[in-house]
Formats: structure tokens, sequence, C-alpha cells
């Protein structure tokens, strides 16, 4: 049993960084276009997509919950708490690439992948130089190669 949860840990806590940023991520994106779309709800203009919305919001809430309620049993005690920091890590960072898409929307592809290294390649840096937990560093390269498969496909946001 102890083989069994030696081996098990590593790969629960990499997967909990894995679909729990993308799952936060997509959760935290739903909730800002409810607080965008705001003033039009709360002025009576139409919203055809809030109706959806809240199902969208509780079952990414649950399933955020239960990915945490892997980690907590699943991983390894001296690397739950990185794990699920880990994972709450690649929201800002999706958001930070996110949002350098959007600024510089109609610019070269070669250039927005520039600045979004700017960001990364730094942050992946001191990941690898102060020796921190690798789920850091699975997050951040995580985000990164998710900024560049959304260049690659063309993804519209």
């Amino acid at each position: 049993m102890k083989a069994y949860r030696t081996l098990l840990s590593p790969l629960m806590a990499a997967v909990a960084v894995v679909a729990g940023g993308f799952v936060l991520f997509n959760l935290a994106f739903v909730v800002y276009a409810l607080v965008v779309t705001l003033p039009a709800i709360l002025s009576g203009q139409p919203v055809d997509w809030v109706t959806s919305a809240l199902p969208v919001i509780l079952g990414t809430t649950g399933l955020s919950v239960l990915i945490g309620l892997a980690v907590w049993y699943l991983v390894d005690k001296k690397l739950r708490k990185h794990t699920l920091l880990a994972s709450l890590l690649t929201v800002p960072l999706m958001a930070i690439l996110v949002v350098i898409g959007i600024g510089f929307y109609g610019q070269s592809d070669v250039v927005i992948a520039a600045i979004g290294a700017l960001v990364i390649l730094p942050i992946l840096a001191y990941c690898l130089w102060k020796k921190v937990p690798w789920v850091y560093t699975l997050a951040v390269a995580y985000v990164g190669v998710l900024g560049i498969l959304m260049m690659v496909f063309d993804v519209q946001i």
C-alpha cells in the first residue's frame, strides 16, 4: 500500500495542478463575465447566456471541490499545500497572458509570444533557481504551454 501511495501522490498532484488550474480558470472567466454584464442584467436588458451560467458555476465549483478533496486525501502531506497553491497560481498567470493577448490583439503572434515569454520565463527561472516544489514549476510551464496553444489554435475569448 505504501508503494502505491508513493506512486499515486505525485501523479495526483500533477493531475490536480493541470485539471484544477483549467477548472479554476474557467470558473474565474465565467464569474468575470457575470460581473462585467451585471449592469445589463440589473437594468433588465436580456442577456441570453446568463440563464446557463449558474449551472456552469455550480458544476465547476463542485469539480474544484472534488479536485481539492482528492488532493487532500491522495497527495502526501508535505506536497498538499503546494499542490493547491500551484493550482491557484495558474489562474493569475493565465489571466495575465489573456490580458496580454487582448491588449496586443492585431499585433504579430511573435510579438505577443515574446511579451508573454517576458512574463513566464522569469517566473519559471525563479522556480528553478529557488528550487521550489516541482508543482509550481509544473504550473508555470503548463500555463506557458497553454498560452502557446491558444495562439497556435487561434482561440478567441
